[in-house]
Formats: C-alpha cells, structure tokens, sequence
C-alpha cells in the first residue's frame, strides 16, 4: 500500500473542510435543539442563548451547503424540453438555471 504524503493529506483535507464543517455542524444543532427541549420539558427552565445560537449556526449551514453544492453542480434545476423555443429565449432561461 503507497503511503501518502502530508501534502497531498493536507490538500485532501482542505478541499473538504466544508462538508466536514458542515457535518459537524449539523451534530452541533440537532444537539442544540435537543438539549433546548429537554431543558423545557424535563428542567422547566430554557437556555436564553441556544435558539439564536442555533439560528446563526443554520445560516452558516446555508452558505457551506450552497458553497458545497456548487462545488459539485449539484444546485436545483429546472428542465424542460424546449425544442420549438426561440434562441433568446433558451438563453435567458439558460442564465437563470435551467436545463435541457
């Protein structure tokens, strides 16, 4: 087996520092919400921090994904079949996302 080197172990790591940063993340909130409603329910009593907390580690979560969508073309689309359109319209549904 070819050992790699700390290069290329480094540079694997940082292309996918997103999705790890959202995996964890996504660990980090569903923790969150849940010890936010065990405290509720169980204690009686909330954490005054945890829902904005949770609120800003959503947004963050939005932006990496929309990064990491990018990252692989994998953002929603529309198709259709657009075979009697004219040109400039197949150009500016094309601007805008869709497909063929």
């Amino acid at each position: 087996m070819k050992k790699k080197s700390i290069l290329s172990q480094f540079t694997n790591i940082y292309n996918n520092l997103e999705e790890y940063l959202l995996i964890i993340s996504l660990v980090c909130n569903v923790l969150l919400v849940f010890l936010q409603v065990i405290m509720r329910t169980v204690f009686k009593n909330s954490l005054t921090w945890s829902e904005e907390l949770s609120r800003y580690i959503f947004i963050w979560q939005i932006w990496l994904g929309a990064s990491t969508a990018l990252k692989y073309n994998e953002h929603i689309r529309v198709s259709g079949h657009w075979a009697g359109c004219r040109f400039y319209l197949v150009f500016i549904l094309r601007l805008y996302g869709a497909e063929r």
